[in-house]
């Protein structure tokens, strides 16, 4: 394989004359640089993309790492993300955790050695920012977050988000109002479970363990707790689910007992991943602005790169509540 050695030298030049010609060709004079570029299409010459970013100092390349790329509501994120980096001449490496430390341990290497000059951070946990701590100046969360974090963060408010959807169900004259939460060992799960809780202490009720089902985000886990909230005694009249895909699921072991929704239970779910309109009945739901998260998540990275020293932003950006057919009034008895 050609290195630029020997362009250099089949072109009768220095070496750091070749390298001007594949970096700053503007500052070359055009025979010599139409030599050089002759002869490194001849021999096929790729420039060690690694060793180019180490003497630059950056690699134009972002990581984007979410725990699990079969959730579809990370794709809305993604694409945000893309749009601004890509717009900016800069590339996206996208990579999945699925829990393991080992795997962030290794992105956040990539950044140790050059290969990425920043990683946008979702859906971990805050057992895993001491991972991160050697190279926090280069990262930026979205969506999920840690209370007793500082780094810069693009997320909707959550206990807003998630009031406002109980409340609605309160509204609607439903008093035994189930919740299936997300994880509650991260700062989104523990908020949506806040906001149930607020709106049903402002209507004089107080919360029943019973009705708090912890989940995990999983279709899989959707079916398993509702078919646990329908073995109660008193089995819910309504059920908030803390995303989508637990909704899907609660859905379909409502339809599996034989129980309408909304016309014996009401079901809403959170994010408005893609299938939410599409599922039986149309889903009921909060819209999370994905594309605006990710594109507000990578302006914010620009950011932090060109500003020296601490930074401690958060991004607000605003939600939805999109009513469809799956929530209705409280059953009549």
């Amino acid at each position: 394989m050609a290195t630029i050695k020997d362009i250099a030298d089949a072109a009768g030049v220095s070496v750091a004359t070749v390298s001007r010609a594949l970096t700053r060709p503007e500052l070359l004079r055009g025979r010599t640089l139409d030599k050089i570029n002759a002869i490194v299409e001849r021999v096929g010459y790729t420039p060690n993309a690694m060793a180019s970013s180490l003497r630059r100092k950056r690699s134009d390349t972002f990581l984007l790492v979410v725990p699990n790329l079969q959730n579809p509501f990370y794709a809305g994120v993604i694409e945000g993300v893309e749009h601004i980096a890509l717009g900016q001449g800069k590339r996206v490496l996208i990579g999945e955790t699925r829990g393991l430390p080992e795997r962030l341990d290794s992105y956040c290497e990539m950044l140790l050695t050059k290969q990425a000059d920043g990683l946008i951070l979702i859906g971990e946990l805050e057992s895993d920012l001491l991972r991160i701590e050697a190279v926090r100046s280069r990262v930026v969360m979205a969506c999920e977050y840690s209370r007793a974090c500082t780094l810069p963060r693009v997320r909707i408010d959550n206990r807003a988000a998630a009031y406002e959807v109980v409340s609605y169900l309160l509204a609607l004259g439903h008093r035994t109002i189930a919740t299936i939460t997300g994880p509650l060992d991260n700062a989104l799960g523990r908020e949506r479970l806040e906001g149930y809780v607020d709106a049903l202490s402002e209507w004089g009720i107080t919360p029943d363990p019973a009705m708090i089902r912890n989940g995990d985000y999983t279709l899989q886990c959707g079916v398993q707790q509702m078919q646990k909230l329908l073995s109660l005694h008193n089995r819910p009249s309504a059920v908030f689910c803390a995303n989508d895909e637990m909704a899907i699921g609660a859905l379909q072991a409502l339809s599996n007992a034989g129980i309408r929704v909304p016309h014996d239970c009401s079901v809403i779910g959170f994010d408005d991943i893609r299938f939410a309109p599409y599922a039986s009945p149309a889903l009921t739901t909060v819209a999370q602005p994905t594309a605006a998260i990710g594109e507000a998540a990578m302006r914010l990275m620009f950011k932090r790169l060109e500003v020296a020293g601490p930074q401690d932003t958060e991004i607000i950006v605003p939600h939805d509540m999109v009513v469809r057919s799956s929530s209705g009034p409280e059953p009549a008895i």
